[in-house]
């Protein structure tokens, strides 16, 4: 029960800085150009020196051992998150135009900005190695099967409205289009330099390392703050009335990880282990989504209130999901 305090400790404290963000964003401080500077400086500053100054507090022979498992239970976790998300698209009976747009949402998740600050405070920078597993495997994937989904999805929508029919009347394939080069972004580059440095049990300079662990603390404040910010900017009203959004984060964000906890728990004997699993299946939908979506045609207003309604859900699911893995 040591980690449920904790958890709500943590959850309160960001609660905080998510108001305080929220206060600034209406009070004029943090306005659109800051927020997207901001997040600019998280994604290719801070969340890369927060992952590559946890390798020293990281007890080399113990996470070398876990980084198979980790691996594979990131490729679990992908696939069950992708499942639970269709399912809850299915359940909830989600228009066929915004099907792709739901199931997306339970594979582009913020595991970076709120789910490695969250291991981090829960377990300690120790475990953030091994919860950036997780970021490389789900990112890799996400930007690989996850667009081109979004890309079929594009394409057919076209062709049942026409806007693709070429001048002889035929209409073309889907185009499948994966971004390569969003793949490798800061954070990738942040983490395979972590597990190189690990894997040949190097060191930093100590003036190096602690510029690294003092740059990537701010992470989780900063993270907050634009959580606050994205709150500001969208009416209650308008997310209550998307009513399936609250009911699909509920499925993919809490049942889908507490079912896959059961399925795996059999096989994993660490507490962390299973415990970055959970944590990092009940992450809301990721601040990057709304501009993936649009990317590809799709609903951006969407995206932007599922982000903003999951993110508010996040901090009552993740007590609530650790509390009853800590019950089973």
């Amino acid at each position: 029960m040591g980690e449920i305090a904790v958890v709500l400790t943590q959850m309160g404290s960001f609660a905080l800085i998510i108001a305080l963000g929220y206060l600034l964003a209406r009070r004029g401080y943090l306005t659109e150009p800051v927020s997207r500077g901001i997040t600019r400086i998280m994604v290719d500053i801070t969340l890369p020196c927060m992952i590559i100054a946890s390798v020293a507090d990281a007890d080399v022979s113990v996470v070398l051992a876990q980084l198979p498992m980790a691996f594979a239970l990131a490729a679990i976790l992908f696939a069950g998150m992708f499942a639970f998300a269709a399912l809850a698209a299915l359940m909830l009976r989600v228009p066929r135009r915004d099907f792709a747009a739901y199931v997306f949402m339970g594979l582009c998740t913020n595991n970076g900005f709120i789910g490695l600050p969250i291991i981090a405070a829960i377990w300690g920078n120790r475990a953030v190695i091994v919860g950036s597993v997780y970021v490389i495997v789900i990112g890799c994937l996400m930007f690989s099967l996850g667009f081109a989904m979004l890309s079929v999805d594009r394409d057919l929508r076209e062709r049942r409205s026409g806007e693709d029919r070429s001048p002889d009347g035929e209409r073309p394939r889907p185009r499948i289009v994966i971004p390569w080069r969003s793949m490798l972004n800061s954070g990738l580059i942040g983490s395979l330099l972590a597990l190189a440095l690990l894997v040949c049990r190097a060191s930093l300079p100590a003036f190096l390392q602690n510029s690294l662990s003092m740059v990537g603390s701010m992470t989780p404040p900063l993270s907050m703050l634009i959580v606050g910010y994205y709150l500001s900017g969208i009416p209650v009203a308008s997310i209550i009335r998307e009513w399936r959004l609250i009911p699909a984060s509920l499925i993919r964000q809490f049942a889908g990880p507490l079912l896959l906890f059961l399925a795996v728990r059999p096989f994993v004997a660490d507490p962390m282990m299973i415990g970055i699993f959970v944590v990092i299946g009940a992450m809301p939908v990721g601040s990057m989504a709304p501009a993936f979506i649009g990317r590809f045609g799709g609903d951006v207003e969407l995206m932007s209130k599922a982000t903003v309604s999951s993110t508010t859900l996040t901090m009552a699911i993740v007590p609530a999901l650790l509390a009853a893995i800590a019950a089973i």
